[in-house]
């Protein structure tokens, strides 16, 4: 198992396919397994994909008292120069995202080009609500907690035409749980990207999809206005993960804005 120390944390991590790096961020409860499907089949073929588990999720490490993006942008950075890679690109979604624009903004030399999907500036009190539901009902149990997510992440529709993905999600989500998912939950509803901002450097495609309920499309479009030069992309029909229900738009926008 490849696994680097971060920080005083070991990272796990995968590295797939060849050419120009491309560093894929997961969100909340997620891991490298969470990439498993178009954007990982897409991009391979033509990218060195780096693959993290952020601390407190899936086979890393979960120490430390307090977990925040900053941090968890950190130990992504201090995996790149690991691994030698000078400059990558950077996909993050959700929390993902959030982790993605504090690496962009504290070392803007590493990151070649920027893609935030579904992903926040500050929250609002509607995804502040939202976190701390889950923060809460993680106490009660994983079943009731998954249940509640789904809600927020799939559009109905994926649901009910994919109940394959209801179990899978069930058995595989959160692959963090307990202390270190609360601790995630406060580093997303603590995240305040506003006085950073203005240091990312890297061209940005900002993407949304339109059934959003968790970030909805307001909160990415406040981040495009305020990142220099982004791109926004508002993917229609897509839910809080816009590639489950529309892959090939996702996939297409994605591998035009990485050549």
């Amino acid at each position: 198992m490849p696994k680097i120390n971060a920080n005083g944390v070991p990272i796990y991590y995968r590295s797939l396919g060849h050419g120009d790096p491309v560093v894929l961020i997961h969100g909340l409860g997620g891991d490298h397994t969470s990439w498993v499907g178009p954007i990982q089949t897409s991009l391979s073929p033509r990218h060195r994909l780096v693959l993290v588990d952020l601390r407190g999720h899936g086979r890393s490490g979960r120490a430390a008292a307090t977990y925040t993006t900053d941090l968890f942008a950190r130990d992504v950075q201090a995996l790149l120069v690991h691994l030698r890679i000078g400059q990558a690109s950077v996909i993050g979604i959700s929390m993902g995202g959030a982790v993605a624009m504090a690496m962009a903004a504290a070392a803007p030399r590493l990151v070649r080009k920027l893609v935030l999907v579904d992903t926040w500036i500050r929250c609002d009190e509607a995804a502040r609500a939202s976190f701390l539901e889950w923060s809460e009902a993680s106490r009660e149990s994983r079943s009731v907690l998954q249940k509640i997510v789904l809600i927020r992440t799939a559009t109905p529709e994926f649901v009910a035409a994919n109940p394959d993905f209801i179990r899978l999600f069930r058995r595989n989500w959160p692959t963090n749980h307990g202390p270190a998912f609360r601790k995630s939950v406060h580093a997303c509803v603590e995240h305040d990207a506003t006085p950073y901002l203005a240091k990312i450097e890297a061209p940005t495609l900002v993407m949304v999809g339109d059934r959003d309920i968790l970030a909805p499309p307001p909160l990415s479009r406040q981040l495009a206005r305020q990142v220099r030069g982004a791109r926004l992309v508002t993917v229609q029909g897509g839910g809080h993960v816009p590639w489950l229900d529309r892959p090939e738009a996702c996939v297409r926008v994605l591998k035009r804005f990485l050549q």
